[in-house]
C-alpha cells in the first residue's frame, strides 16, 4: 500500500471540495485520462482493424465462390446451347464441307474471277436449300464474292452487295482464323452482329456462321468459304414478336442457373403458346432432312350446279378431248345400225344436253335451299379458278411450307402454309 500510495503521491494533485465543502478527494490529472483513452483507442483499432479484414476477406472470398459458380453455371449453359445449335447446322455443315471441296471453287479464287465466283455461290445456295448466304474469301481474308440469288432464285439488288462488298472482313475473327489455320479445319461462330444477313434480308445481326478452308489440288489454301444461317429461320416460325418475347422470357427465367436444352424447348413452347413439338423432333432428335415436292396440280372452277350450263359445259369438255387412234379409224367403219335403222333406240338419237325434269326439279331445290339459309345462289356462278396442290413430304422431316405463285399478269404471291399440314 505504500509504495502504491507512494507513487500516487508522485503524480500532482488536484483538490475538490465534497459537497459538504468539508471533505477533500483526490483525481486522477486530465493527462493520465488522455493517456488512458489514446491506449483504448489504440486497441480498439486493433481490434477493428483485425475484424474488417477478416469480414473483408470473407466477403471476397464468397464473392468469389459466386463468381467461379456463376461463371460455370454461364459456361455449362453455354456449351449445352452450343451443342444443340451446332447440332441443328450439322447438315449445313456437311453441305459447307462439300462446297470447299469443290475444285471449281479453288480454281474461281486462284483466277480472281469474281463473275464466276458469284454464280458457283449462287447455285449452292438455290441447289441447296441448306444456306441464307454464301460468301467466298481469298487467301488473304478478302471479300471475294456472294451470292447475286436468293434461295427463291430472285435476284439479289446490287446496292445490297456492294453494301457487303464495302465491309473489311480481314479483320473479323471467323475469317482471320481460317486464314491462319494451320490446322485447315473449320470454323464455327455464333454471331450476334453479322454483317451479311442483315444486308441481304434487313434481319437482326443474329446468324449461324461456319467456315471452311477451300484447298487446291496441291493442297495449298487459296481462301475460304463462309455460309451463313439466319435465326430468322426461327423466328419465321413464331413470329418476330413471339420469338423475342419467348427468348427473353427464357433468358429471365434461367439467368444463373444450368438449363438443359429440354428447359429451352419447354420455355420457348410455354412463352409463345406454340406446339413447336413438331420442331424440336425433326431438328434435334432425328436425321430427316427437308425434301417437300409437288406431286400434282389441280385446276379447278366452282360448279354451278345448274343442270342446263353443267352439261353443256361437260359435252364441250369431251368433245375437246384428244381422239384416240381407235376412234380415227373405226369412224368411216359402216356400223351395224346404219344398216339395220330397227336397231337404234333411244339413247341413240338422246342429245345428252337435255336437261330431264327430276334434273330442274334437284336445281331448283337447292336455290330454295340456299335462299332459306340467307347464302345468295349467286355465288354459283362465280367463275374464280382453284388450284388444288398436292404436296409430298420426300425428306421426313416436317416444315412449313413456302409457295411462290405466278400469276399471268406476271405479278407473284408468297403463300406460307404452317407445318401443322
Amino acid at each position: 500500500m505504500e509504495e502504491s500510495d507512494h507513487n500516487f503521491k508522485q503524480w500532482p494533485s488536484l483538490q475538490t471540495s465534497g459537497a459538504s465543502g468539508a471533505g477533500m478527494h483526490r483525481v486522477f490529472p486530465s493527462t493520465v485520462l488522455l493517456s488512458a483513452a489514446a491506449w483504448l483507442c489504440a486497441l480498439s483499432c486493433v481490434v477493428l482493424t483485425v475484424w474488417s479484414v477478416r469480414v473483408a476477406t470473407d466477403t471476397s472470398d464468397e464473392l468469389s465462390r459466386r463468381e467461379r459458380v456463376a461463371t460455370q453455371t454461364l459456361y455449362e449453359s453455354g456449351s449445352r446451347i452450343a451443342a444443340s445449335v451446332q447440332q441443328l447446322v450439322e447438315e449445313s455443315a456437311q453441305a459447307t464441307r462439300a462446297a470447299a471441296s469443290d475444285p471449281r471453287l479453288a480454281a474461281a479464287l486462284e483466277s480472281g474471277d469474281s463473275r464466276q465466283i458469284s454464280q458457283l455461290c449462287s447455285q449452292l445456295v438455290t441447289s441447296s436449300g441448306d444456306f441464307d448466304a454464301v460468301i467466298l474469301f481469298d487467301s488473304t481474308g478478302r471479300f471475294a464474292g456472294i451470292n447475286s440469288v436468293y434461295a427463291d432464285g430472285c435476284e439479289v439488288s446490287a446496292d445490297r452487295i456492294a453494301r457487303i462488298a464495302g465491309t473489311d472482313f480481314s479483320k473479323r475473327e471467323i475469317v482471320a482464323g481460317c486464314v491462319r489455320n494451320d490446322a485447315r479445319v473449320e470454323v464455327l461462330e455464333f454471331q450476334t452482329d453479322c454483317d451479311i444477313t442483315p444486308a441481304l434480308f434487313d434481319s437482326s445481326g443474329l446468324s449461324v456462321a461456319r467456315s471452311v478452308p477451300v484447298l487446291n489440288q496441291k493442297g495449298d489454301r487459296v481462301g475460304v468459304v463462309s455460309t451463313r444461317l439466319r435465326f430468322e429461320r426461327f423466328t419465321g416460325i413464331l413470329g418476330r414478336e413471339a420469338f423475342d418475347h419467348a427468348f427473353k422470357t427464357y433468358a429471365k427465367r434461367w439467368m444463373l442457373k444450368r438449363p438443359t436444352p429440354s428447359d429451352f424447348f419447354r420455355t420457348m413452347e410455354d412463352a409463345s403458346g406454340v406446339d413447336l413439338d413438331w420442331f424440336w423432333r425433326g431438328w434435334f432428335f432425328s436425321v430427316d432432312h427437308v425434301d417437300v415436292s409437288i406431286d400434282e396440280v389441280k385446276w379447278l372452277q366452282l360448279d354451278s350446279r345448274d343442270p342446263a350450263i353443267e352439261k353443256k359445259k361437260k359435252k364441250q369438255e369431251e368433245d375437246e378431248l384428244p381422239k384416240t387412234t381407235t376412234k380415227e379409224r373405226n369412224y368411216p367403219l359402216s356400223k351395224r345400225v346404219d344398216r339395220f335403222p330397227e336397231l337404234k333406240d333411244f339413247y341413240d338419237s338422246f342429245d345428252k344436253t337435255t336437261v330431264l325434269p327430276s334434273e330442274k326439279k334437284k336445281f331448283e331445290t337447292l336455290i330454295k335451299d340456299l335462299n332459306e339459309e340467307e347464302i345468295d345462289p349467286k355465288l354459283l356462278q362465280t367463275k374464280h379458278n382453284f388450284y388444288s396442290i398436292e404436296l409430298r413430304n420426300a425428306g421426313g422431316l416436317v416444315t412449313p411450307v413456302v409457295l411462290k405463285v405466278e400469276y399471268t399478269d406476271g405479278s407473284t404471291e408468297e403463300l406460307k402454309l404452317p407445318a401443322e399440314i
